[in-house]
């Protein structure tokens, strides 16, 4: 009788844990690493002068403030904060898009597709519904 409740007690206790563990947010601190990548990825995709270098790389920093804000202001208000974050990844690709030359922003817009396609897939293991 005794094992048996130190097991459901153990059970309870990891099962409380996995919970907590899941719960933790992701990490969108914008660290210089995260920049750096988007960059590096950016730059092969459309082939960025140095000058847009520069001003994409403010550009990121940028947005990952304001989407620290966002998500700081936003605390439990989740379908709101998805919303407005989507309005200010929008205005990222327009601003990313404004540097560009007409050759990249073609180049621009096939990147983010894939990006999307990417992230999506992984967000959702690569089982996502169907369209």
């Amino acid at each position: 009788m005794k094992r048996r409740q130190i097991a459901l007690f153990t059970l309870i206790l990891l099962m409380s844990l996995g919970s907590l563990v899941q719960a933790q947010p992701r990490n969108m601190e914008p660290d210089s690493t995260r920049i750096r990548k988007m960059m590096t990825d950016l730059d092969e995709a459309v082939t960025l002068s140095d000058n847009q270098k520069v001003e994409v790389e403010q550009m990121y920093t940028d947005h990952f403030e304001e989407m620290k804000t966002l998500r700081d202001e936003n605390d439990g208000y989740r379908r709101q904060m998805m919303e407005t974050m989507s309005a200010q990844q929008e205005k990222l690709k327009e601003n990313i898009s404004s540097v560009l030359d007409e050759d990249q922003q073609e180049k621009y817009a096939d990147f983010v597709a894939k990006q999307r396609k990417k992230h999506r897939g992984g967000m959702m293991g690569g089982r996502g519904r169907k369209k």
